[in-house]
């Protein structure tokens, strides 16, 4: 079970740091 949480903690990590560079994506547009 340990693993599964690292691994939702990874996901929620990558889908932060993509949203923060589509805003930024977003802004200069």
């Amino acid at each position: 079970m340990k693993i599964a949480l690292i691994t939702v903690r990874l996901l929620e990590e990558a889908n932060k740091q993509r949203n923060e560079s589509l805003e930024r994506i977003f802004v200069r547009s």
